[in-house]
């Protein structure tokens, strides 16, 4: 059993894996910022690009999203808030005109990029576009460096090995 990539600590074929397959949809905001989150860990570049609202709109992006996926390696996703209200929950509010905030969530991810160990944390907003979650936007709240890591550093993935033994590429 391989615990899925987003840190849900459940088995990826019953979380994200499925979703970023197409045989599953997300049911709620944290759900796609989960499986967002595996699909950059895994490199599936047109999940994210499709998942954005207006998919077509990030057509430009794809390239510069590709790049990023390769030269980062995933290590932790840490949810701190979600506003998990149902696609369907939201379309009534929306037509009912109950309310124009965008359900969030409010998270951490920690990655190396070019041997630096970062956490990122975000508030991103999610909308429903032709039945499916999408992302809208997201404020970053902190980019942070972590530490530099050389060869002989505790790997950050926390597998108690070093660097070099573990995460380093």
């Amino acid at each position: 059993m391989m615990l899925c990539l987003c840190g849900s600590k459940q088995n990826e074929n019953a979380c994200c894996k499925r979703i970023v397959e197409g045989s599953r949809v997300a049911n709620f905001p944290e759900q796609l910022m989960r499986s967002r989150y595996y699909s950059y860990a895994v490199k599936n570049v047109n999940y994210l690009c499709n998942t954005y609202t207006s998919p077509q709109k990030v057509a430009s992006l794809k390239a510069d999203i590709s790049a990023w996926c390769q030269q980062t390696q995933w290590l932790k996703l840490v949810i701190h808030d979600a506003e998990n209200i149902s696609r369907e929950e939201f379309m009534q509010r929306a037509s009912n005109a109950q309310s124009s905030l965008l359900p969030t969530v409010t998270f951490s991810a920690f990655f190396i990029v070019d041997n630096v160990y970062c956490q990122m944390s975000e508030k991103s907003r999610f909308t429903v576009e032709d039945n499916q979650w999408r992302y809208e936007s997201g404020d970053v709240i902190e980019q942070i460096e972590i530490a530099k890591l050389t060869r002989n550093s505790p790997c950050p993935c926390e597998s108690g090995k070093k660097y070099k033994r573990c995460c380093m590429r």
